[in-house]
Order: C-alpha cells, then structure tokens, then sequence
C-alpha cells in the first residue's frame, strides 16, 4: 500500500541573511574571513496533515526567521573545531589558529556547535534549531542553504532518526 507523504516548502527574501566565516581546510590552512548573503529555503513534510495542512506556513516562517536572526550581520565561528583554540572575554573574543590570532568584539560573533563553518555544517545548524521549535513531531525536513549562485548546502533530517 502506498503512503502519501505531504510537503510545504518555504522560501523567499525575508528567508536571507549577511554573514561572514572562514573554513579550516587540513588544520593547517585557514580561509581568509568573507561573507555571503545567504538564502534559506526550508521544506517540511509528513505522512499526516493536522487540520489540513502539515504546518501552517506562518508558523515555520517565524521560527526560521527567529534562528536565522542570530546569525545576521555575524562572523560564524565553529566552536567544535580543534584546529583552534577560542578565548572569550565579556566584550572580546580572540580566535588561535598555529601562529595568528583572529580579535573581534564578542557581539560581532556566533558561536555555532559545529566543528566548521561549511555551508552544510551552517545548514545542519539551521535544521535542528528549527526542528527543535517545530510544534509536531513526525516529520522529515530540509534546508538549503544557498551561499552563492548555484552553490547550496543542504541538509536533510528523514522522519524517525
């Protein structure tokens, strides 16, 4: 027997953000800091609908906008990453990478859970922060995360894992 599995897909302008990162390649290379205006494209789906729809699209607007207005206008810093060493003051923040050290205003700064700052790893991010909010359980999801013209990260979290 077939099941039938539903979607809504978000997108559009209030779904972009401006931030700036940097990739540590093999531990010993460090990309130069630089932004992207990034875009966010989110799909929901389920196998049941709950008065009609999977989730109802201003709902998941709002939770997307609320976790990617954390990220605008920042420098995203990959907490987990080994190759460097992160000092935090109140007000500043001082990156150690080999023989160079990155100091910028702490509120000029997101701290993110992953071990780089890959457009997939921002994506993940992205993902299960609004998994986290989402108001249902059941579903499967996913985010694109594009950086530039036809250069998108993605993330998928399949229903049940």
């Amino acid at each position: 027997m077939k099941k039938e599995k539903f979607s809504v897909l978000l997108r559009g302008e209030n779904l972009a953000f401006s931030s700036a990162h940097f990739l540590i390649y093999d531990g010993n290379t460090r990309e130069n800091i630089h932004g992207h205006n990034f875009k966010v494209t989110v799909q929901v789906s389920s196998y049941e609908l709950e008065n009609s729809m999977v989730i109802d699209f201003l709902i998941l607007e709002k939770i997307v906008i609320n976790v990617i207005n954390e990220l605008k206008d920042k420098l995203i810093i990959a907490q987990n990453n080994e190759n460097f060493k992160i000092e935090k003051s109140e007000k500043q923040i001082n990156i150690n990478f080999h023989d160079e050290c990155i100091s910028l205003p702490i509120r000029d700064c997101v701290l993110l859970p992953i071990t780089n700052t890959s457009t997939e790893l921002i994506a993940c991010y992205i993902g299960k922060a609004v998994h986290k909010q989402l108001p249902m359980n059941n579903i499967s999801m996913k985010i694109c995360l594009e950086e530039a013209i036809g250069c998108v990260g993605i993330y998928e979290l399949k229903e049940g894992e």
